[in-house]
């Protein structure tokens, strides 16, 4: 048995028999991670509150066996920053859950990811501010500067092509995602989304 300690973002929560919660957590220390939060469901739990969909927490772990059995299980978690004005907002906080899918579906797990970390915190932190930001720019900017520290794009690229570019690689990765985008946030929608390379 091994403590950690971590922080990060909750990226997706998901049931897991009666009373546990089975979660997604884009942490800075140890990338994206998976946790067993027991008796989270429970009326008289005093974490679920902490766990919400985007929040910026700081939890203790407990690792127990090796290698690939090796599971972990959430003992303390703490809100850092909820992000109250962004889940207000049905935009912003879709904008957000983007950038979670997007995660989810795109990085390794238990790998560090520290400039894409520091990207994500960022732009929620941009996508958290009392003046309407701009999401399409924000959202744009972010996908770009990911998919290039991913390596799934050359970090130079004309300006005129970058945007049809930066669109083809994230419709490549995952086209459902590249339609979610298209359809809820208007992002890429000058582009058609079944046109091929």
């Amino acid at each position: 048995m091994k403590l950690i300690k971590l922080t990060g973002f909750i990226l997706s929560r998901k049931p897991f028999g009666e009373f546990d919660r089975t979660l997604a957590v884009f942490s800075h220390e140890y990338g994206l991670v998976r946790i067993m939060a027991k008796g989270i469901r429970k009326i008289k739990s005093v974490r679920s509150f902490h766990t919400d969909l985007i929040n910026h927490v700081r939890m203790e772990i407990e690792q127990s066996g090796n290698g690939e059995r090796c599971a972990n299980y959430l003992r303390e978690v703490s809100t850092l920053e909820n992000h109250t004005i962004m889940k207000q907002s049905p935009k912003l906080f879709s904008s957000a859950c983007l950038i979670a899918a997007f995660l989810l579906r795109t990085l390794p797990h238990d790998s560090p990811q520290k400039e894409i970390f520091e990207l994500t915190e960022k732009t929620f932190k941009a996508l958290n501010r009392k003046e309407e930001p701009e999401i399409k720019e924000i959202l744009q900017n972010y996908f770009l500067k990911t998919i290039k520290q991913m390596g799934y794009m050359p970090n130079k690229v004309p300006r005129d092509q970058m945007r049809e570019m930066l669109w083809k690689t994230l419709r490549d990765l995952d086209p459902q995602l590249t339609l979610q985008a298209r359809l809820t946030l208007g992002i890429f929608s000058n582009f058609e989304s079944t046109s091929s390379n």
